[in-house]
């Protein structure tokens, strides 16, 4: 019943209104602010639930909060002192919403990587060194995603715990594109997330190799103005994580999209062998005038 109440609450507060209405706007812009003052103040209670709801409701009000409402900038300054301070509560509870709650307001500065914000340094601080599975993973679905950060997250598809593994993969999933990760970062996490012995953390391994897929399908599609092959597709994945170095994680991968159906095995071997530079079929040449396949192809 509790749940529901603070789901209630910030629903309320919350909901979309007729923008043409300028009288509304105000009216919730003044709800949403009154709220956020007074819940700040209840952060600072004895009683460990007191802190835990109110950050709650700050982390949900804040993740839900509507475009045209605006907070004055004392308030902002209020909310980041104030909830910061609650990251390092002794309840491991009120950190994770904490630190859900803060996720908006950290700031890339000028070149956009997070490096100088002071969120960010306290999340990369508090997902390296808490003991609680559960903040660790709020803290990894909230950082935000830069070079700078990226370290932190990588470093989790290692964790100990295998529902943050999942989350790591999960974030490296929807938010860090293949190519923001070296040649190695990326063999190294596709052999330890498709090899894992938790299914949850596997599943999410697959997940993230489908994303990198469809990406190297976007960008294909973009450089040529049509839809690649299955078999462009899949040998542009493996270009991408160097076969002649990874052949075993490219095993994997070749193994994975196949198995969940993302490639068709006879659809492959018909488009590669309807492809001059791909064929095995085609005549062989004298050693100096001719071409070997790629590794990529003779992987596949």
């Amino acid at each position: 019943h509790v749940e529901r109440v603070v789901r209630f609450v910030v629903s309320f507060v919350t909901h979309p209104v007729d923008e043409s209405d300028a009288k509304l706007l105000e009216e919730q812009e003044q709800l949403v602010e009154a709220l956020l003052s007074w819940l700040l103040t209840m952060t600072k209670a004895s009683e460990k639930s007191v802190r835990y709801r109110s950050c709650q409701l700050i982390a949900g009000v804040l993740s839900h909060l509507p475009a045209h409402v605006s907070l004055p900038n004392n308030l902002i300054q209020e909310l980041r002192a104030q909830v910061s301070c609650r990251l390092r509560d002794k309840v491991p509870q009120v950190r994770a919403q904490a630190a859900r709650a803060l996720a908006r307001f950290q700031e890339g500065g000028d070149d956009g990587e997070f490096a100088d914000d002071e969120i960010t340094a306290a999340y990369q601080q508090l997902v390296a060194g808490d003991r609680n599975k559960e903040v660790r993973k709020v803290v990894l679905a909230s950082l935000a995603v830069s070079t700078h950060t990226l370290k932190s997250i990588f470093m989790h598809t290692r964790d100990t715990c295998d529902s943050v593994r999942r989350t790591a993969y999960l974030v490296l999933a929807s938010k860090v594109p293949m190519s923001a990760l070296s040649i190695k970062q990326r063999n190294d996490a596709l052999r330890r997330g498709l090899r894992d012995r938790m299914p949850s953390v596997k599943q999410a391994a697959q997940v993230m190799l489908k994303q990198w897929y469809k990406e190297t399908q976007e960008q294909l599609n973009a450089a040529s103005g049509e839809r690649p092959t299955e078999s462009e597709t899949v040998l542009s994945v493996l270009d991408s994580l160097d076969v002649e170095a990874y052949e075993t994680e490219c095993e994997l991968v070749v193994k994975e999209l196949l198995d969940s159906n993302l490639v068709n095995a006879v659809s492959l071997v018909r488009e590669l062998d309807a492809s001059e530079n791909h064929t095995l079929k085609r005549k062989t040449e004298d050693a100096d005038g001719g071409e070997c396949l790629s590794s990529a192809c003779a992987l596949m």
